[in-house]
């Protein structure tokens, strides 16, 4: 049932109004200060708040200015409690932040009703937002796949250019040192002239290298190549219809791609332990399902970079584990990282839109959120957080093999 929170000194009217609310079976919060009522809006996030105007040391026009104004804060819904009924059209039209309200005496039925549809309203209004965030990101992920595709597309062509002449160069290479190694034989004295040339190359050291470093042009053109394709996979835009989808293939696009940052600047790198089971193709969004993993990887590397940067010995591990379950044709997905661990009393509000444990300007609360409905509206399975402070977080996720018909 719904969270609710009354904004009222302690009296009488309190007392009954609080009374009817947890007959209806809501579950009621009471803050008799201003102050009591913005941290308790802010960590416990009630849907929807019944606000005394001008009670003692409470101004619920002033109260509901902040909470829309405060960025850590989900807005309930907003009924003001005042003392002249004829008060609240006016109050409502002049002040947005105030969603409706009543006077004192009220019956239990206006009451009712009136919080019944305030949480109708908001809970419509979050599912608006959802719908909005996720279009959103969406149209982000399609206009960098878009990019992402363009840039590839030019990447690859001086890539292969390199790629299809370093094999000739080696050929012609190995052609020139044994021509040389072959005039050393005939030719072990050479005119002093020469003899200093070759001491001033260094020609033994020449020899010996020119084939490490056109193998090394090699291996690296073979890693643009493949940073590349990953890019193209994972920024894809093919999100308008499902496809048959190898989850183990994006994982490793993913990884390929996140490659830097688990290597890092400080600290020992991140070691990626993979234990792939025998998992079938899924029914998916190919892209949104490479979305959430890169979600939950790279929360993994910020969680583990705090530590490895505080501790040069500590050794940071991420594990991913896939598995098959035969008996509600599922696949399972786990990835876990030995951090820090997430708090007791903010594990449940992760998955919630705007919530971070992050600085400002390092992360915005939607990752975890369009994660949360990309796995279980877009396509129906489950998605749970796993946590231990001082032993790490897991993400468990149960996927169908096949969606339902629509």
């Amino acid at each position: 049932m719904a969270n609710l929170l009354l904004i009222h000194p302690f009296t009488d009217d309190l007392i009954g109004i609080k009374d009817i609310l947890k007959e209806a079976g809501y579950q009621v919060m009471i803050a008799e200060d201003q102050d009591t009522a913005l941290s308790q809006v802010e960590q416990l996030h009630p849907e929807l708040i019944i606000c005394a105007q001008n009670a003692d040391s409470i101004d619920g026009i002033a109260l509901s200015q902040k909470l829309h104004l405060n960025p850590h804060t989900i807005v309930p819904f907003f009924i003001l409690l005042t003392s002249k009924s004829d008060e609240i059209e006016s109050l409502c039209q002049t002040h947005p932040d105030i969603d409706d309200g009543f006077s004192l005496p009220i019956t239990k039925a206006d009451i009712l009703g009136k919080v019944r549809l305030g949480l109708r309203i908001y809970q419509l209004n979050q599912r608006i937002d959802k719908a909005q965030n996720q279009l959103l990101q969406n149209e982000k992920v399609l206009s960098l796949g878009q990019m992402v595709s363009g840039i590839a597309h030019e990447i690859n062509n001086p890539v292969s250019l390199i790629t299809g002449n370093i094999s000739h160069a080696f050929e012609y290479t190995q052609d020139l040192l044994e021509v040389m190694q072959l005039y050393r034989e005939k030719y072990p004295e050479p005119e002093p002239e020469l003899q200093d040339l070759i001491e001033e190359v260094d020609l033994e050291y020449l020899m010996d290298d020119l084939p490490q470093v056109l193998n090394s042009m090699k291996s690296g053109a073979d890693r643009i190549r493949q940073l590349v394709q990953s890019l193209r996979n994972f920024y894809r835009a093919d999100d308008a219809e499902q496809k048959l989808t190898d989850i183990h293939a994006g994982i490793n696009d993913i990884l390929l791609i996140l490659k830097g940052r688990l290597k890092g600047k400080q600290g020992q790198p991140i070691q990626v332990i993979q234990d792939y089971g025998k998992v079938p193709s899924i029914e998916c969004y190919p892209g949104q399902i490479n979305q959430v993993f890169m979600n939950l990887l790279n929360n993994a590397i910020d969680a583990l970079d705090i530590q490895r940067l505080e501790d040069a010995h500590f050794e940071p591990k991420i594990w991913i584990t896939t598995e098959s379950i035969a008996s509600n044709s599922q696949v399972k997905i786990r990835i876990k990282d030995n951090g820090i661990g997430i708090p007791e009393n903010i594990k449940d509000q992760i998955f919630d839109p705007f919530f971070t444990t992050k600085t400002a300007g390092k992360g915005t609360g939607f990752g975890l959120s369009i994660s949360h409905a990309i796995i279980t509206e877009t396509h129906h399975g489950t998605i749970q957080c796993l946590s231990e402070m001082g032993k790490g977080t897991e993400f468990m996720i149960e996927i169908p093999v096949s969606q339902p018909l629509k």
